[in-house]
């Protein structure tokens, strides 16, 4: 099944990105002052997301499938014209998200495995959260989705 949609891919991207275009990126993630806004649990994940951050990674694509509670993700991204691909599989639990993922394109230096956890907005327009890699690296990600033209 991963096979498939990693195969089918490229082939939905280029089909949606002909007819879509970007929500406004979402600003990068403060630190937290206090609590963080609650989960939401009954939104829909499915879709093609955008990652907002620097402008140092560019062509940054997060695709989620999801069954039940179960996530299937396939990410691309560039970063200072190098390109990364990482496959995931993770749940959804109280509007948490935890994606455990694998690259299969590394950038020389960078852990080939890690985890995101993600929160998802109240419109359902925005994930936040943060990535933690085998290496021990942690950080802040956020990812905004995708509409089709009108």
């Amino acid at each position: 099944m991963l096979k498939k949609i990693l195969c089918l891919l490229p082939l939905y991207l280029a089909v949606v990105f002909a007819y879509a275009e970007p929500s406004p990126a979402p600003a990068a993630a403060p630190a937290p002052a206090t609590a963080p806004a609650p989960a939401v649990a009954n939104h829909d994940w499915n879709g093609i997301w955008s990652d907002a951050n620097t402008q140092d990674y560019q062509y940054c694509y997060l695709v989620i499938a999801q069954e039940g509670s179960t996530l299937h993700t396939a990410h691309y991204l560039e970063f200072k014209g190098m390109p990364m691909v990482e496959y995931g599989v993770g749940t959804v639990k109280d509007g948490i998200a935890k994606i455990k993922v694998k690259i299969t394109k590394q950038i020389p230096g960078w852990a080939t495995s890690g985890m995101h956890t993600l929160r998802m907005s109240a419109d359902g327009n925005v994930l936040r959260g943060e990535f933690t890699d085998a290496k021990g690296n942690k950080g802040p990600i956020a990812f905004g989705r995708f509409r089709q033209k009108p």
